[in-house]
């Protein structure tokens, strides 16, 4: 993510702002930026069909700008196995400057929390005679902590029991001395051998001693394990504890974070729990990094480049947590505003992708085939193969280049674009009115203003009754004032538009028409230059 600059278009994508925002991040890349293209929403009708016809992958769905933990995350922090023994994690806390390790299991997923803390209640329990290892220690994890030797016995071995320290006399050991207890102790062979007659559980030998072969002999007989230990006893006494795993000490099933959390919710849980830290997890629960407050001090707002749009309303939720550092579009200037000077290029053309083009060709860079393509297609589908009135010079001249780059026939292959739009049996309600959805901010109220382009208009017109419930259901739902549906007939070149909501009389104002159930639009084929502004002038009065 480090740098990453994402180029996106605007929500419900159609042709042109899918197409703008990939070709325009593959401009941005082969300059030496890292960008990357996303969308607001998932792509449906028209602009699915030409990435499918050009086969080009789609890009990842953007649902907000906020931060996520995963945007600012510490992946480098270490983790360990829950097998680990304490003294390995003790080394790492101290060798990593950190003062939390979250701990594993074999499907990588998080099973406890270590801290300094822990550490610091053990070494305050600090080993004395009587302490014990209730859960079994193998001898291997043993003979690492203290840098041993196992004289006897197999690393796999597990041991347990009381410490006991033999820094007595053998009648007051003795005393002292229980079955199944670990006893520490020098060169002693009469301790010793006591010890192993009493039926301890493991004899670990101090001091760089080793055992005689007739400690080793009885130990044999009765299967109990040696160690030896070149430290002193008591030494030993503090180090055996080390030997435990980290599950045992550790706070289990300790509380995560997905790693698609927001910076606010996170914030919210630091003021809630009072933890330092959180560790970061996937959907499976498996470790992924860690979150401190301090990350979410240095989080940096994701760089962002609109494309398309330049409407709050019509782009990611959460813009206002991005850093926006240009715009490409060719609609009227809304209500996008930035923290500091940025680059802007807005030009009255029928496409966005207009502009892309002319920008390859002031870099001195030929678009690769499909992305030349892709570009066509968006050129073609926002002008209506270039009779929509949008259409400028700029656009018909892009367009040849292209048609020449691709060897791709303009009348032909913008049929091709358009031909989706023929399989009516395959386009629902929801397709029809989401396709090309817009939302303005006016005066009067929120509006939303969708277009469907097609070349037989009578049959979605037969649809009516379905649209106009679409319709309101999603007025409904985004909690808008109004919601208008223009049904483009490419081919006549007339326009058909569905009116809901409360701004009727504005409406009939901005257009010189009564609102009935549809509302005929002659001539009327572009909605940023037929529909936008007279309605715009009618709304903001």
């Amino acid at each position: 993510m480090d740098g990453e600059i994402i180029v996106l278009g605007h929500k419900n994508p159609d042709t042109d702002s899918v197409a703008s925002a990939i070709s325009y991040s593959a401009l941005k890349n082969k300059l030496g930026q890292k960008c990357v293209p996303k969308v607001c929403s998932a792509i449906t009708g028209e602009a699915k069909h030409v990435l499918e016809l050009l086969g080009i992958e789609p890009p990842e769905v953007l649902d907000t700008m906020e931060l996520k933990v995963k945007d600012f995350m510490n992946r480098e922090h270490p983790y360990l196995s829950e097998e680990e023994t304490l003294k390995n994690i003790g080394y790492i806390m101290g060798k990593e400057g950190v003062k939390t390790i979250p701990l594993v299991n074999k499907e990588n997923v998080v099973t406890g929390i270590i801290t300094a803390g822990d550490f610091a209640k053990l070494y305050l329990q600090e080993i004395s005679s009587g302490e014990t290892i209730s859960t079994g220690i193998d001898l291997e994890s043993v003979q690492k902590t203290l840098n041993g030797t196992i004289f006897l016995g197999d690393k796999d071995q597990l041991i347990s029991g009381r410490i006991i320290v033999g820094a007595m006399g053998v009648e007051k050991l003795l005393s002292h001395l229980g079955e199944n207890d670990i006893l520490l102790i020098g060169d002693r062979e009469d301790c010793q051998i006591q010890g192993l007659e009493y039926g301890i559980n493991a004899l670990i030998i101090t001091g760089g001693a080793k055992p005689s072969k007739k400690v080793l002999e009885l130990a044999q007989r009765k299967g109990t394990p040696i160690l030896g230990y070149d430290g002193d006893t008591f030494s030993a006494a503090r180090l055996i504890s080390l030997a435990r795993k980290g599950k045992e000490i550790m706070t289990k099933e300790p509380f995560t974070v997905d790693v698609n959390t927001t910076v606010t919710t996170v914030k919210e849980l630091f003021n809630q729990k009072k933890y330092r830290s959180f560790p970061v997890v996937n959907e499976k629960g498996q470790y992924l990094g860690i979150v401190t407050k301090g990350e979410i001090l240095n989080a940096q707002p994701k760089k962002i480049i609109l494309v398309d749009h330049n409407e709050k309303s019509q782009s990611v939720d959460g813009l206002e947590w991005g850093e926006i550092i240009e715009i490409i579009d060719h609609h009227r200037l809304g209500d996008v505003q930035t923290k500091k000077p940025i680059f802007i290029n807005c030009k009255p053309v029928g496409s966005t992708a207009t502009l892309v083009t002319e920008m390859y060709l002031q870099k001195g860079i030929i678009p690769e085939k499909k992305i030349a393509a892709l570009l066509l297609a968006a050129i073609l589908s926002d002008t209506v193969i270039l009779k929509s009135p949008t259409t400028t010079s700029q656009d018909k001249e892009m367009a040849l280049y292209l048609s020449n780059l691709t060897g791709l026939d303009i009348k032909e292959f913008g049929g091709k674009i358009y031909g989706w739009s023929e399989n009516l049996e395959k386009i629902t309600p929801y397709e029809i009115v989401t396709g090309d959805l817009k939302e303005f901010s006016f005066l009067k109220g929120r509006v939303a203003l969708g277009q469907f382009e097609t070349t037989d208009a009578r049959k979605i017109l037969e649809m009516k009754n379905s649209i106009l419930g679409e319709m309101e259901r999603i007025k409904n739902k985004k909690g808008l004032d109004h919601i208008l549906m223009v049904i483009t007939d490419i081919v006549e070149g007339n326009s058909y538009m569905f009116s809901i909501g409360s701004l009727n009389t504005y409406v009939e104002l901005a257009f010189s028409k009564p609102v009935d159930e549809i509302i005929y639009l002659p001539g009327v084929m572009s909605r940023k230059l037929q529909i936008v502004p007279p309605l715009s002038e009618a709304l903001n009065v």
